[in-house]
């Protein structure tokens, strides 16, 4: 009720029902200031969430941009500094070995190669070649040599 409708309730009803009206009127507007309160609350709670998550998220994105870009460039020294660009190192199966090694370095795997799945010894031979110097190229660029 506006000041008016007070005044004019005044006239018509006795004292303590609009003593009543006052208190009903304060009440309604204490309990309107506490849900604004409430609501800016977990809007900063949720802006703060949302920040530390946006946060991470780019930070995980940023370290794994640069372990990829080491990698290329490991990958890309190993081609360049081959001296011996032999049939080997053109095969299929020392390609693989390479970009195997890339794919377990960028996980943060230790383990050993597969070559089960060449057939010929010469293949596997291949592939662990590939796969070890280009861990060994990976291992050299992180380190800074």
């Amino acid at each position: 009720f506006n000041d008016n409708e007070l005044t004019e309730r005044f006239i018509l009803y006795p004292a303590s029902e609009i003593k009543f009206w006052q208190q009903f009127k304060n009440t309604e507007e204490t309990k309107m200031k506490n849900n604004n309160a409430f609501a800016a609350f977990v809007y900063w709670i949720a802006t703060v969430a949302a920040t530390a998550s946006l946060v991470t998220h780019v930070a995980q994105w940023n370290s794994n941009e640069s372990e990829s870009k080491q990698a290329a460039v490991a990958t890309r020294t190993l081609a360049q500094n081959s001296e011996a660009n032999s049939d080997v190192e053109l095969s299929a199966p020392y390609r693989d070995g390479v970009y195997l090694a890339k794919l377990s370095q960028q996980r943060g795997e230790q383990r050993a190669p597969s070559v089960g799945r060449w057939a010929t010894a010469q293949q596997r031979e291949a592939f662990s070649a590939g796969y070890g110097q280009s861990l060994e190229q990976i291992a050299q660029v992180r380190v800074g040599n």
